[in-house]
């Protein structure tokens, strides 16, 4: 990595969009960190976009590289995302580490993601939470079904997922319903 990085100008590179740059096993091998280093020596502007606690370790190296960090928070409710989202840390973990950064300087933006109908879709306490802190932006995205998590889902959430059916996998054209098998 070290080779490639040295190519960079100063680019901005996120980490990561469709998978979490701390997952578990980081707290013992330190790739993330390792990848931060380099990329810090490179000038490189970074965004990291996680749900981990295990972000906060790294705010030494965030503090002096121009960065930002998106946490994902979910829910409110930490018995709530425990449903919606087992393996990750509580809504709680996840509003400490965004005040733990903050506090370090760090800019943060965080992300209601996703929301979901009836479960959710009412997250004015978390955002009141969230500007209590000081965190300056909120995002969110709606669920979007896709096999894995709707069998997940509809797991953890049974009456809520038959409520939801018609309105992911049925949809209105032309005076006809049709069906999406998921």
């Amino acid at each position: 990595m070290e080779c490639e990085a040295k190519k960079l100008k100063g680019e901005t590179i996120s980490m990561s969009n469709s998978s979490d740059p701390y997952p578990p096993m980081d707290q013992e091998l330190g790739l993330t960190r390792k990848c931060l280093q380099i990329l810090s020596e490179s000038k490189c502007r970074i965004q990291i976009v996680t749900k981990s606690t295990l972000v906060t370790r790294d705010t030494d190296l965030l503090g002096k590289t121009p960065a930002i960090v998106a946490v994902t928070i979910t829910a409110d409710s930490d018995d709530l995302a425990k449903l919606i989202e087992p393996q990750a840390p509580s809504s709680t973990e996840r509003l400490e580490a965004v005040k733990t950064l903050l506090n370090r300087g760090i800019p943060v933006l965080v992300r209601i993601d996703p929301i979901i109908p009836f479960v959710n879709d009412n997250p004015e306490k978390l955002v009141d939470d969230l500007a209590c802190l000081g965190v300056k932006q909120v995002i969110a995205s709606t669920y979007k079904v896709k096999p894995d998590n709707w069998k997940r889902f509809s797991k953890a959430l049974p009456r809520i997922a038959e409520k939801l059916k018609p309105l992911y996998f049925e949809k209105w054209r032309k005076d006809k319903w049709i069906c999406f098998v998921a």
